[in-house]
């Protein structure tokens, strides 16, 4: 899907989702992965594992991750599930965007060290911190029924 198609979605979702009323459960769940399909899952690629396309990955997925994060955050759930939300799934996401962030800078840093071993070590550190906040977020997804942002590389 080209980017302004993805952005036309996008505003197209968040806008049904963003009135001061709650969704209904099922809105909700359709609305997230209307979101999710739109944006793409920015993960579903197979990760490179030489650290300047590692790097050159991550920074491709920044732009998709903060797009996709901040439609979800326009998203009414119903408010049983407000807090879950919250705390399972906008917290998480911002922490994995701030995580990508950080380990771009990382990344950069150790590669204009030019030491061999050390941009290999930020790569193996960043994969297994995105894997391991990602499970967690996925088990929300699986457990929702919002089959659209479940990560299949986990």
């Amino acid at each position: 899907m080209s980017t302004a198609a993805t952005l036309l979605a996008l505003v197209a979702v968040t806008a049904c989702g963003s009135s001061s009323r709650p969704l209904t459960h099922a809105q909700f769940v359709s609305q997230v992965n209307a979101v999710c399909r739109a944006a793409g899952n920015p993960y579903s690629a197979a990760r490179p594992s030489e650290p300047t396309a590692f790097l050159a990955f991550l920074q491709a997925q920044l732009p998709v991750q903060d797009k996709g994060l901040g439609a979800l955050k326009k998203l009414r759930p119903p408010a049983a599930e407000s807090a879950a939300w919250s705390s399972q799934i906008l917290k998480p996401e911002q922490l994995q965007l701030d995580d990508t962030k950080a380990a771009v800078a990382r990344l950069q840093a150790a590669v204009r060290a030019n030491s061999p071993a050390q941009p290999l070590m930020v790569v193996r550190q960043t994969v297994d911190q995105l894997d391991a906040r990602g499970s967690g977020i996925n088990s929300y997804w699986t457990a929702n029924g919002m089959t659209n942002c479940v990560d299949s590389s986990l």
